[in-house]
């Protein structure tokens, strides 16, 4: 009886880093870079929006404050007290 299970080749998978980088997940598509590109321009738009939405928030705040003081000394003067300012 003759043994067929084995045979005078053998055969070898040999996997390079060229066929690694082939994969489609790998490789971004022209879709991709707009997508990623538009994102990139949506978050500067946003980080300056915010920028001037603070520096707005600042200024009303710097308004409130200066008349906090000066309702202060108002009322301070209203009980006869000195006021510097």
């Amino acid at each position: 009886m003759e043994d067929t299970t084995s045979t005078a080749t053998d055969t070898k998978l040999v996997f390079s880093d060229s066929d690694a980088a082939t994969t489609p997940n790998d490789t971004p598509s022209a879709a991709t870079d707009a997508s990623q590109a538009d994102l990139q321009a949506q978050l500067a738009l946003f980080q300056q929006q915010q920028q001037q939405y603070i520096q707005q928030l600042v200024r009303r705040l710097r308004v409130l404050s200066s008349e906090v003081r000066w309702r202060g000394c108002e009322l301070i003067a209203l009980f006869s007290v000195s006021c510097a300012p």
